[in-house]
């Protein structure tokens, strides 16, 4: 049975670290976004300086 490269890479292991691992980063720079709006909303008080 040949393996399509799709289900190849699902099953790798290298690449399920690179995915895990490419997600919590994401969910990192995710926070990272969503705290900094929030400080510059609780500093100015403005929704302006947001945009």
């Amino acid at each position: 049975m040949r393996f399509s490269p799709t289900r190849f890479a699902l099953r790798s292991r290298s690449f399920g670290i690179f995915a895990a691992g490419n997600l919590v980063s994401q969910a990192g720079e995710w926070m990272t976004l969503v705290a900094l709006n929030w400080a510059v909303l609780e500093f100015t008080g403005s929704a302006l300086y947001l945009a």
